[in-house]
């Protein structure tokens, strides 16, 4: 047992001296070399960074979403899978680099009207509908975009048409959505 415990402490001593390798030099990159550790300045969104990195580079990130990439570097990875990392996204950063890239609209936030408790919405009679239709039924189940995971709706809530054109907007930017039906015509759950 302490044999494992030996090893495991070794390697987090390993991956904290890389790390502050990293944080010495990638300042250092950033002032020589387009930003290759953000997508500000890309043509891209941290979804389609995301899929790039996971087809063409043998890479899983932990998220991507619409405006950011999130790779976390554990006592698991060595300094060539970092290395790897880093240079996927110079790759990257250097095919998509942009000096006037497409802004990507940030996200808009809601506080639709409460009709009924998310309790009593929750456990009320429901059937699922096109989204196109929802305007101005009740929620009958929570839509959350992840991340951030926040609700987009809670079962009680009015939907509204701004509702359903951020939804629109976020599935057709690769959002992950947790609580409706996405197969070629999306759907929600609503009260009946």
């Amino acid at each position: 047992m302490k044999y494992i415990w030996t090893i495991i402490l070794y390697k987090v001593k390993k991956t904290l001296q890389y790390l502050l390798l990293l944080l010495v030099t990638v300042p250092l990159y950033a002032q020589t070399i387009p930003p290759y550790y953000t997508d500000v300045n890309l043509n891209k969104t941290g979804n389609d960074i995301f899929d790039i990195l996971k087809e063409e580079f043998d890479i899983q990130v932990e998220v991507g979403e619409s405006r950011i990439v999130l790779a976390i570097i554990s006592v698991g990875d060595t300094l060539d899978s970092i290395n790897h990392l880093l240079n996927a996204l110079r790759v990257i950063s250097e095919r998509y680099y942009s000096e006037d890239p497409a802004p990507i609209p940030r996200r808009k936030y809601f506080q639709p009207d409460a009709i009924k408790s998310p309790r009593d919405a929750f456990f009320s009679e429901t059937e699922y509908i096109p989204i196109r239709e929802a305007e101005g039924r009740i929620a009958g189940d929570q839509i959350m975009i992840y991340p951030p995971g926040i609700p987009l709706l809670v079962p009680g809530e009015r939907i509204s048409k701004g509702i359903i054109t951020e939804y629109i907007r976020l599935i057709k930017q690769g959002n992950k959505v947790i609580g409706s039906i996405n197969n070629g015509n999306i759907k929600i759950k609503v009260l009946k």
